[in-house]
């Protein structure tokens, strides 16, 4: 390792970013220099729709799941997620909660095998999206729909990232979502670029990152926490 203790720079909005710190933590005590810095809040929009009246749910974050349970209810409804994280959180809060254990495809793969076949499937999602989900869902001939309920509302790198950043040693940062990579390629000053080392949920995170960070990069072998804590238990 270039550094016996190179700096772990969080991005992930609250309160992903705590848990995520200590699960890392956990698996390598005392290894990273971990520093908190999310670089956007998840704040709800108003969203006139009938989701009493949906055949079932789509989620593709926990962000979602907090935000319409919080404002709906939703116990006992059908539910579809992208990841064991996601359906954790949905079935926490009392939906008929499914994991697709994976990405965008496997959550496409799951829908239009499993989902029903007539009355709304809902997206509740984020104001920023990838992976075209319901359009593929609307093209397997399900009666898919998009419902924004949050917005990814972009934060300033912290004193402390800043500081983390103008150091002598190396700085780690998992990126979770397109939207972070995004906020981070723009975040990070040019004189730490050669020092940043990507890791990446997925190679469509990787692909929202410049071309210099992206080619520094890492990409987890799956698209979930326990492949992210893997790649970083075994950096060198």
């Amino acid at each position: 390792m270039p550094d016996p203790r190179p700096v772990l720079l969080v991005t992930r909005p609250e309160p992903q970013a705590s848990r995520f710190a200590a699960e890392v933590e956990a698996r390598c005590p005392g290894r990273f220099d971990i520093v908190l810095s999310p670089l956007m809040d998840i704040a709800p929009v108003v969203a006139d729709v009938d989701v009493a009246g949906a055949a079932a749910l789509v989620f593709t974050s926990e962000s979602g799941v907090r935000v319409a349970t919080a404002r709906w209810g939703l116990a006992g409804r059908p539910a579809f997620c992208v990841g064991d994280r996601t359906a954790a959180a949905a079935l926490d809060a009392g939906l008929a909660a499914r994991s697709a254990a994976g990405d965008v495809d496997d959550l496409v793969t799951l829908v239009t095998r499993d989902g029903p076949r007539d009355g709304r499937i809902l997206h509740l999602r984020g104001r920023h999206r990838a992976g075209q989900l319901v359009e593929r869902l609307r093209a397997a001939g399900l009666a898919a729909e998009d419902v924004v309920i949050y917005a990814q509302v972009a934060r300033p790198l912290t004193a402390a990232a800043e500081a983390a950043l103008s150091g002598a040693g190396p700085v780690l940062a998992p990126l979770f979502s397109p939207r972070t990579a995004d906020l981070f390629g723009e975040a990070v000053p040019g004189v730490a670029r050669t020092r940043v080392h990507p890791v990446c949920l997925s190679a469509a995170v990787r692909a929202a990152l410049p071309a210099d960070l992206a080619a520094r990069a890492e990409t987890a072998a799956r698209p979930d926490g326990a492949a992210m804590l893997e790649l970083l238990a075994g950096w060198k």
